[in-house]
């Protein structure tokens, strides 16, 4: 039974009932976000260094599905408020301080789930 961190940033819980508890299947799932999260990471960086709003905006609301999937409840609003300031075209400090907050958590979400993708696969 998987019981979440209390110092955690990732919760599997969804994704566990989501695949029936299928070790095969979540692992599958933690290799798509490790191959693709820190790419979205860095692509939101280049947006919000480039002051690129629209990109800012869609790329905040790709990566809500990436981090919902595994349980990244600390980023939901974060990344909710950077896609309504790249809508507006406003903000862009905010934005900045934003990012900062997204990029932490991200990493270490990315390194919670690189533990995660050995318990799996053993």
């Amino acid at each position: 039974m998987y019981e979440k961190k209390s110092n955690s940033v990732c919760d599997l819980s969804y994704l566990i009932e989501l695949m029936n508890g299928k070790s095969k299947l979540i692992l599958g799932i933690i290799d798509v976000f490790l191959e693709q999260f820190p790419g979205e990471l860095e692509s939101l960086n280049k947006a919000v260094t480039a002051a690129d709003f629209p990109l800012i905006k869609s790329l905040s609301h790709h990566m809500k599905s990436s981090i919902s999937i595994v349980g990244i409840s600390a980023l939901t609003l974060i990344l909710k408020e950077m896609e309504g300031l790249g809508e507006q075209g406003i903000s862009i400090d905010r934005i900045k301080e934003l990012f900062c907050e997204t990029d932490s958590i991200g990493k270490l979400a990315v390194k919670e789930m690189e533990i995660e993708k050995v318990n799996y696969a053993k």
